[in-house]
Parts: structure tokens; C-alpha cells; sequence
């Protein structure tokens, strides 16, 4: 990971023919990539280290630097730069760039690792506009600067992606609040990590039932619930830039992400306030919350190379 005067450095580096590198560990080359992709580092010369840091010994660890390590960074610092090639130009937000049927747009989606693998909804530019009449922002407004991508989304962002997913027009506004909220604090560090973290939204107040958002049984996979919870997924593919076997590392992969709502009516027949009323919020205003969770896979932390202590975590976590 770089930080931004790292990065800049390392930028000007190689404009002048200087090299750099970075340690990773094994298996995690495209990871560094792809990384580095994003921060405008052309040339990638990773040092791998071979396997996980933490489950290596310290003798382990000295020894693999020395003889392992060292050597691929006197290497990648002394071999000369080749002129870096020039990033491939983006297309424009208006920009057409497929035209076929419903089958040969979702091929070309899957191929350019747009999709989650799922059939999608063509985003054309009058199914993105009709999204763009339920917000008063302008439709290239920045709205946030995401993490990992540095991609400054704007609501033309926000309803491609919903459009894709099977959204309606109306659901544009619970859309921008969950983008909003998942570029909040550290939230989108989680995303990406081995653990199979996903985000998942609430949504409380009178919107949550004008648009038929579910919080009954199977609430999850009714039918609104399910494509906003799907829009979430591919905001974190096309939007984070979390993509699979790239920076979105989870060891078994990831559930999709669901959005969940509150039975007010019966909150009310009890005496309780609704989630956002007791946040300090009026009756009658709506809110989404962003979290995340762990469905798959345990935490076993912390990592230990003695196999005795690795059975006692597991055995903790079952």
C-alpha cells in the first residue's frame, strides 16, 4: 500500500527512468498490480516473498529475506526501466461503448469484468437518465472519493450501476445513501479482505415502505431487498474496484450483499422508536445505514506457526 507522497515519488521515479519495488507475499502479484494501476504506477516489480508473513518463524522469516527476498530487490532496483506504456484511456460517462443484443451486452459486460457474472440490465443512457430524475444533484456532482479506486462517484455512476442490477428509477435515492455511507470512515478497508467481509444496508422511515422495501420473513430475498442488496455487490466491483482474484481476496469468496428493513408499524404498537428516531432523527425523515458482516469463514487472529496453537483457535471459533 502507498501513500499518496509515496505514490507521487514513485511517479516522478519512473518518468525519469528510476525503478522502485514492493514486497508482497506469494500470490498476491496481481493484487500489487492492480493496486499500483491505481495509484498511476505503470511499472509493477514486485519482490515476493514466498508464502504468508505471519505463519513464518522468526529464523523462517530472516532466512527468506536474505535469500529469497534481497535478491529479487537488488534485482528490480537495478534493472534498467523500459519506456512505461501510456494507461488505456477511459470512456466517457455519455459514452456508447457496446451495442448488440441482450445476450452479445451482457458477454461484453462479463468480459470486461463489469458484471458480477449475473445477467444485467443494459445501462443505456435513457434508462440512466429516467434514475437521474429522482435526485436534484447534478448528474456528474462528485458525491465521494472511493477507496481503493480513487474514483470521485457521482450519481451518473451510481445509477448505471443500479440500473444493471434491476433497480427502479425510484430506488435512486436509497442508492446515493448507500454509496454515501459505504465510503464513510474505514468501512471499504474491509471489503477486499481475505475474511469475506460484505456490506449490507438498513433503511428506516416512511421511504423503506413507500418503496416496498420488505422486513418480513425471508425479508432479504424479496424481490426490492434483493436488487438494491445487488447494486451494493456491484458498487464494490465497479466502483471500489474490488474485483475477484485481484483486491477482493476473500479466501471462499463472498455472499451477496442484502438490505434489511425495520416493521415500524409494529415498533410502534410496542412503544419503540424506530432506529433512526432514536439516533435523533424526525419521525418522518428516512435514513440508511451501512454496515458489514462476516458470513463466511472464521477470523482466527492471532495467526500462530505452531500447529498446537492453530488447533486451539479453531477449536475457539467452532
Amino acid at each position: 500500500m502507498c501513500t499518496p507522497g509515496v505514490t507521487q515519488l514513485t511517479n516522478e521515479a519512473e518518468k525519469i527512468g528510476i525503478p522502485s519495488t514492493g514486497i508482497v507475499a506469494a500470490n498476491f502479484e496481481t493484487c500489487a498490480e492492480v493496486w499500483a494501476d491505481y495509484q498511476g504506477i505503470q511499472i509493477v516489480r514486485p519482490s515476493v516473498y514466498p508464502g504468508a508473513f505471519e505463519l513464518s518463524t522468526e529464523e523462517e522469516l530472516r532466512n527468506n529475506f536474505v535469500n529469497v527476498v534481497l535478491p529479487q530487490i537488488i534485482d528490480n532496483l537495478t534493472k534498467p526501466l523500459e519506456k512505461p506504456e501510456l494507461l488505456a484511456g477511459k470512456p466517457a460517462p455519455r459514452d456508447v461503448v457496446f451495442t448488440g443484443t441482450l445476450d452479445e451486452v451482457n458477454d461484453f459486460f462479463a468480459a470486461s469484468n463489469w458484471s458480477d457474472g449475473m445477467a444485467i440490465i443494459p445501462p443505456t443512457i435513457d434508462r440512466v437518465e429516467k434514475f437521474l430524475k429522482y435526485t436534484d444533484l447534478s448528474p456528474h456532482e462528485k458525491l465521494a472519493e472511493l477507496y481503493p479506486s480513487n474514483v470521485g462517484v457521482t450519481p451518473w455512476d451510481v445509477a448505471v450501476n443500479g440500473v444493471m442490477a434491476g433497480c427502479r428509477p425510484e430506488h435512486m435515492p436509497i442508492l446515493i445513501a448507500m454509496i454515501q455511507g459505504m465510503a464513510k470512515g474505514d468501512a471499504s478497508r474491509n471489503y477486499g479482505s481475505t475474511h469475506s467481509w460484505v456490506p449490507y444496508a438498513l433503511v428506516s422511515g416512511p421511504l423503506a415502505k413507500q418503496l416496498g422495501i420488505d422486513y418480513g420473513q425471508g425479508q432479504i430475498t424479496h424481490r426490492v431487498n434483493k436488487v438494491l442488496g445487488r447494486a451494493c455487490g456491484l458498487f464494490v466491483h465497479n466502483l471500489f474496484g474490488l474485483r475477484i482474484k485481484e483486491l477482493r481476496l476473500g479466501s471462499v469468496g463472498y455472499v451477496d450483499s442484502w438490505v434489511l428493513a425495520e416493521n415500524e408499524d409494529y415498533l410502534h404498537s410496542i412503544g419503540w422508536n424506530p432506529y433512526h428516531v432514536q439516533k435523533g432523527l424526525g419521525i418522518n425523515q428516512s435514513t440508511v445505514s451501512m454496515g458489514t458482516s462476516v458470513l463466511i469463514g472464521g477470523n482466527n487472529i492471532p495467526a500462530d506457526p505452531n500447529p498446537e496453537i492453530i488447533l486451539q483457535l479453531i477449536a475457539f471459533d467452532a
